[in-house]
């Protein structure tokens, strides 16, 4: 007990705070957020975030939260649970356990798995070719995924952009030959959202699409994308006329629900967390001309 109350006296301006709050003490880091809590200081904010984003220890991680939710005049924390819908408070509650279970996952694994590359890749003859690789690639292929999804968690960033032309970018960057891209919608679309977690969500519904029509040697092979704005929500439907949807649309949105070789089962699972991330909505359907449709519908911010 001593000690604690030592460490805490110690921090007691702001150099000493910066400094403890990287120790790899959690007593000092603890100590650093209690600072910043009795402290306001908004030139801060930066590195409490950036510790916040890589904290693993949960009462510092609760500290720190504090710190920048009292952080003037203006909190880029979630607000209070409590004033939240139902709803919402699921959604925030979701949030925070993917943010931190992936964070874990990220930060103890990550580098294991790194460095068993380099191993396998010196030590087994012929690697490039043998089922060690193999099964690598598809830890790699998960650890992508995870970080995917931790990304779409962040707090959305609001920025003025064109939503057509991002859908145009995002099919470029998927594209497959010997398929028809079909375009509905206002050109130019500007909307007020966050680019970077939408283009997840669309690129994973496009990629996934485009793989039901590649799936079978079918005649139809369209892909059609209709987007529209209004001055509440934007929305953006996705149909193709491929394999269709198989069983029901909630388990697709489950993590690891997938029947296709070499895929993670985290694309659906990205595009929901993505969506409700930017307030909105995602839902999966089959269409009676065979195919399936995939509509996403989330708010102006």
């Amino acid at each position: 007990m001593l000690s604690i109350v030592g460490q805490n006296s110690m921090v007691n301006d702001l150099d000493n705070a910066l400094k403890s709050l990287v120790s790899p003490d959690a007593n000092e880091r603890f100590y650093a957020a209690r600072y910043f809590i009795e402290n306001n200081t908004p030139s801060a904010r930066p590195s409490l975030e950036k510790q916040r984003s890589r904290e693993l220890v949960r009462h510092v991680r609760m500290a720190l939260d504090k710190a920048l939710h009292r952080m003037t005049p203006d909190s880029k924390c979630i607000p209070e649970t409590d004033d939240l819908t139902d709803k919402a408070r699921v959604r925030y509650l979701k949030r925070e356990a993917i943010d931190e279970f992936s964070g874990t996952i990220l930060h103890e694994l990550s580098p294991k798995i790194g460095l068993l590359k380099e191993h396998l890749a010196r030590e087994v003859h012929e690697y490039e070719i043998s089922r060690s690789k193999k099964v690598v690639d598809s830890i790699l292929r998960v650890f992508g995924a995870i970080e995917s999804l931790r990304y779409t968690a962040k707090k959305p960033e609001s920025h003025e952009f064109d939503l057509a032309q991002l859908i145009r970018d995002v099919v470029a960057e998927e594209h497959c030959d010997n398929i028809s891209y079909i375009y509905e919608g206002v050109q130019p679309c500007i909307i007020k959202s966050d680019p970077r977690i939408l283009c997840l969500a669309l690129a994973n519904g496009i990629r996934n699409a485009l793989e039901s029509i590649n799936s079978y040697d079918l005649s139809d092979r369209d892909l059609t994308i209709c987007w529209g704005a209004t001055n509440v929500d934007n929305w953006v439907s996705i149909i193709d006329t491929g394999t269709g949807l198989l069983g029901s649309p909630e388990a697709a949105f489950k993590i690891g629900n997938t029947n296709k070789p070499n895929h993670t089962g985290f694309g659906m699972a990205i595009i929901q967390q993505a969506v409700e991330n930017l307030g909105g909505d995602v839902t999966l359907s089959n269409i009676a001309s065979g195919g399936a449709k995939l509509n996403l519908r989330w708010g102006n911010f």
